[in-house]
Formats: structure tokens, C-alpha cells, sequence
């Protein structure tokens, strides 16, 4: 307990500390080393039984912490991906869209997952994490049919970038959906 709220304070500090470090980025070389222990005391508090809006702050922090493949952050990420919250599970999704690395076949999976989340952010955040890890294009273009406005919204903004200038792929998973029934 007294471990928790030890690491709860530590994070609420963190965040404040990472909304300095985004003012500086000129000097980032100065701050790595701190980067570096914000990210571990970030990863640290996931483990305990932190308040949800402590997860979230670190989740939101990550991202400006570290570069693309902290493989830290994105197994931690992943993992946070199936909270019981949906604010965690939709900030999770973010985070692995924006630290994983183009093409990370477990990331990509993680996120393909979410598109089939019952809450409508949480497939919009699937689909542009989808666009940004260089996911299926046809996993994106079954979002096209979402129930929700916004998600299928995301899904035609994201797919152009998964293209390629002559993927029928993609033509041919549009051809078949609009001619099923229902």
C-alpha cells in the first residue's frame, strides 16, 4: 500500500516533469538519462495498484519519452491493452501506435484485436494505430462498415497510407463486402 502511493506520487511527478521536457526539446541529450528514469518509474507504477488516472497519465507520458521500438513500453502497452477500463485500453492502443515499430508483427496484432472492442474509440484508436504500425489494409477496410460514424471516418482517413499503387488486395475486400448480404 504505502509502495503504491509511493509510486503514485512518483508518477504524478513524472508528468509534470514531461511536460518541461516537451518545452526542451533543444537540449534533449541533457535529458536522457532523466528520460530514462521517468519511463522506468512510469513502468514501475503499472504493476502495482495505482489509480486508473495515474495509468493513463504515464501511458500519455510514454510516447514523449521514448523513440519507436522501446520494447519496454510496448510490452507494457500491449499488456494494458485488455484493462478493464476503456480509457486505459484506448490510451494503450495509442501508445503502441506511436512506439512500436513500423511493421511490429505483435503490436499489429495487439491492435487488430481492438478493432473488434464494443467501444467505438477504442476501434477508431485500433484503426489509427493500425495506419501508423503499417497494419492489414484489409483489417482497415472492414472498419468501413463500422456501426459507428467516426470509426469508419478514421478507417477512410488511415487506409491511403496502407496502399500500395496497385494493391487489388484492398479493391477486392471492398468488391466482396459490398456484395455480401447485410
Amino acid at each position: 500500500m504505502i509502495l503504491a502511493a509511493l509510486l503514485q506520487d512518483e508518477i504524478l511527478i513524472c508528468s509534470s516533469l514531461v511536460s518541461a521536457l516537451a518545452l526542451r526539446q533543444s537540449s534533449r541529450s541533457l535529458h536522457k538519462g532523466l528520460e530514462s528514469a521517468l519511463v522506468a518509474a512510469i513502468l514501475r507504477a503499472f504493476g502495482t495498484s495505482v489509480a486508473c488516472k495515474v495509468v493513463l497519465g504515464g501511458l500519455r507520458a510514454l510516447p514523449t519519452l521514448t523513440g519507436r521500438g522501446d520494447h519496454r513500453v510496448v510490452d507494457a502497452a500491449a499488456a494494458l491493452t485488455t484493462h478493464r477500463y476503456k480509457c486505459i485500453r484506448e490510451a494503450a492502443v495509442n501508445v503502441l501506435g506511436l512506439v512500436a515499430r513500423l511493421g511490429d508483427v505483435s503490436a499489429i496484432n495487439c491492435v487488430a484485436v481492438r478493432l473488434q472492442d464494443s467501444n467505438a474509440r477504442i476501434r477508431a484508436a485500433a484503426v489509427r494505430s493500425m495506419g501508423l504500425l503499417g497494419g492489414s489494409p484489409v483489417a482497415v477496410a472492414e472498419q468501413l462498415w463500422d456501426r459507428n460514424s467516426d470509426v469508419r471516418r478514421v478507417a477512410v482517413e488511415v487506409l491511403p497510407s496502407l496502399l500500395c499503387e496497385d494493391d487489388n488486395r484492398i479493391v477486392n475486400a471492398i468488391c466482396n463486402r459490398l456484395r455480401a448480404p447485410g
